[in-house]
Parts: structure tokens; sequence; C-alpha cells
């Protein structure tokens, strides 16, 4: 599939954009590991939600949808689980290790490309939380997991969101308490989760390890974020009807199109605002972007804002690894917005700490800001984006990576002449569903 894109007038007016993608996807994984029937208001409407219904339906529990309600109803997991192509690669962490530590098998197959590369950082938590590499076998397209018991005494550190959500999955699984040390923003996201699915939180009174002292003195000369160390409880009252906020990245590229189009002003309603989640959005007011966000009241389960973005020039910003796992499926339209901003906008990979951009990713970012005529630079561990320059309309191949197509969407708008993006499908979500948004708040010059 492909679309042609040329520059258009300003932006203007309310738009609420459709459930987040990545909410959804792990509402629904966390409902299948707990007990009961849970109720997601506002979920995403991607092919991906679908495929993983359909997968959750072979595992014995019961699905219904009806106006705008996604209604599961759990049941017990089989002994051993089959994680294959219909379990999409964002949520394979919450079922493998949930499963691994609550007394059951767990086969990985369709390793290729990153899905292969998930699976082995799966593998490696694993490790760290104990399980001994006699309990993990890798074939040529499949890994094998054996059972083992959650060592929930553990205070488990983690630097991510993606880390932090494995150890409650595993937790969850088994009804148990566990311990995390990590940043404060990454905390807050499991804290949110962990609220939803019957956990309390209270700050854990720990023995100072040597270890953790050594943790905790590294991250102050390093200038990042002291760790935190909660205990989560499970409390038996979770909350059964879900309200999913709007989704990240649908947003993010709208916040960018905004940005770069004159006399632009768009209100964005109940976007998804969590701190592991809102790094975008911090990253474009870093950049002196004309951004404000109005947080939406909640007494229980996910944070959400309104965002008013207008246009305003851009200036470069440098991103680290920490501040990139905030903004995981975001960061390569960040990329492509440091074309859009004055100066070199540096952008690092998140790290071994969670699955991010990655090498592959930000190269075929590259190639394509090139193909506009615009410069890349490259260093070991991320992407330098050089702003400022005028890029000109020119077939555009996003390989097959829908937030990499919504990026080259919006610089296709920034760029003179007209661009066409290709290389999608077209259940390749959410490219059809953000020209949709466009058009609807957008006049032609």
């Amino acid at each position: 599939m492909r679309f042609e894109v040329s520059t258009r007038g300003s932006l203007k007016g309310t738009v609420t954009v459709p459930g987040d993608r990545i909410l959804t996807l792990t509402s629904l994984a966390f409902s299948a590991l707990s007990e009961g029937t849970f109720q997601l208001t506002n979920p995403s409407p991607s092919p991906d939600v679908d495929s993983f219904t359909g997968w959750l339906t072979s595992c014995g529990c019961e699905i219904g949808q009806d106006s705008g309600v996604l209604t599961i109803n759990t049941g017990q997991l089989p002994d051993e689980i089959g994680l294959d192509s219909a379990v999409p690669e964002d949520i394979l962490h919450i079922l493998a290790v949930g499963a691994v530590f609550s007394g059951r098998k767990v086969r990985i197959s369709n390793l290729e490309g990153r899905r292969s590369v998930v699976a082995g950082m799966i593998a490696g938590l694993l490790r760290k939380a104990g399980l001994p590499n006699s309990s993990i076998e890798r074939g040529e397209s499949e890994m094998l997991f054996s059972p083992s018991a959650f060592p929930s005494e553990t205070v488990q550190q983690v630097e991510s969101s993606w880390e932090a959500e494995c150890f409650f999955a595993a937790a969850l699984a088994s009804k148990q308490a566990f311990n995390l040390s990590a940043p404060l923003a990454v905390l807050s996201h499991t804290t949110s989760l962990a609220q939803v699915f019957g956990y309390s939180q209270s700050t854990k009174a720990v023995e100072t390890t040597r270890e953790f002292e050594i943790e905790r003195r590294l991250a102050k000369a390093s200038g990042k974020a002291l760790p935190e160390v909660k205990l989560y409880e499970y409390t038996g009252a979770p909350i059964r009807d879900i309200d999913i906020p709007g989704d990240s990245t649908l947003a993010a590229a709208l916040t960018f199109a905004a940005s770069i189009l004159p006399k632009s002003k768009l209100k964005i309603k109940s976007v998804a605002w969590g701190q592991a989640r809102r790094g975008f959005f911090d990253t474009v007011k870093r950049m002196k972007g004309a951004l404000e966000s109005e947080p939406i009241r909640r007494k229980q389960a996910f944070e959400s804002a309104d965002i008013i973005v207008e246009w305003s020039p851009l200036e470069s910003v440098h991103v680290n690894a920490e501040q990139a796992r905030s903004q995981i499926h975001e960061l390569l339209i960040l990329g492509a917005v440091g074309i859009c901003a004055a100066g070199e906008t540096v952008i690092s990979d998140t790290g071994d700490h969670s699955p991010g951009a990655g090498r592959d990713r930000f190269n075929a970012l590259a190639r394509g800001i090139e193909t506009l005529g615009g410069h890349v630079g490259d260093y070991a561990d991320g992407i330098v984006v050089k702003g400022g320059g005028e890029i000109r309309g020119n077939l555009i191949d996003s390989c097959g990576l829908p937030d990499l197509a919504l990026a080259f969407y919006v610089l296709g708008l920034y760029a003179a002449g007209t661009s066409t993006v290709f290389g999608f499908e077209e259940h390749n979500y959410p490219v059809y569903e953000f020209k949709a948004l466009l058009d609807s708040v957008s006049g032609l010059l």
C-alpha cells in the first residue's frame, strides 16, 4: 500500500484518538494471568488486538465485544503455553515470564527479526531472576522455558517499564507480593498497572546492601533519577472496568504535524499520560515546542491528559537512553521531528533494558530521511539527525514499520513537492487511522 502526501494547511480543532494500543494489549495480557471478568472500554482497533483475542480464545478465555467495550472472562491457562505469531511482540514478556513463574512450560515460536531479539531478552531476564540455564532451550526457530518458582523475597532491580512488567506478571500469576528497585518514572507505570489488577503499593524498608548502595551512588553521580524500592502486595480487589486512554503514538504523530504546519492549533483529548508513556511530549517541550498538557483527574486506572499543541520553531535536543525508554513506540517519530528542528538532535537507543528502536529501525529511518535530502549521522548508541535544511518529496520506504510510516507521512507534509510513502500493508495499524484523523482537522492550501 502507499500514500501520496503533500503540503497542506494548518491543523485546527479538537480530535479524539482511539484507545492506546499498548495499554489495550497489556491489559488483556495481565487479565489472562488474573481471574474473573474484565471489561475494557475504548480498546484499540489495532489488528494486533484482534489477533491476540483470538489467541486468548484458543487458550480457553471467553471474549466478547459490543459498543466499544471488550470483555474478557479468564480461565485457567493450559500447562504448556505456545506463544506463536498471534501474540504480538509487545506483550511476549508478560505472558512468558508470568507463565514460567506460575508453573507452566512456555514455547515461543516464529523467532525471526525483532521477535528473536525480544525472546533473547526474556531469556536474559529470567536468568537474572534465578532461572537456571538448563531450564532454557533455544532451537533454530523457537525457545522453550521450563517452569520455576518466583523469587518473591528478592528485591528486583530494574531500569525500564519492560523489566518491571515482567516481574509484575510473575507475581500476579501466583498472587504473590513482589519488590522492585527502579527509578520513580518506571515505578509510576507499574504502579498504575498493579492498582488495576489488585495490588497495593508501599515504600519498602530494606536492609541496605552493598550493591544497592553502589547503584544509588552511580545514579546520583550520573545525574539519573535515584532508584526507589517499593513493595507490591496482592489485595484481591482488581478494577474490573478498565478505561483505556487515547493512543500515545497516534497523538505523537498529530503533535508532530501541528508543531510544523504554520498557524496550527490542535487539542488532542484524553491521551495516555503515565510517566513511562509521555516521554515524546516531554521531549517536544524541551525542543521549545508550544505544547501544554491538562491532566485528567482519575481516582483509578490509567493516567490521561488533554494535549494542546501549536505551531512553533523547534530546537534540537539530546535524548539519552533513560529518556528514550519512556517513548519507545515514538522514537522513530521523534527522529523525524529532528529534521524540522534547528541544530543536531541526538537520540540514543534504549540499551539492553527494554526492546527499543534498535539499529535496524534507526537505519530504516536514516535511509528515508536521506531519500528526502536530509542528513543523518551515526554513532554507536543511536542516531544524529541534522535539522534546519530543506527537504523535498520523494519515494520513501517505511520498511513494514507502521510507526515509521507515520513519521514519513508527517515529513511529507513538511517537504516541498509530493512524497509517496510505501512499504506497509493495509492492515498495518495505525496509518489509515492517522490519515482519517488528520483529514478531520485540516484544510488544504
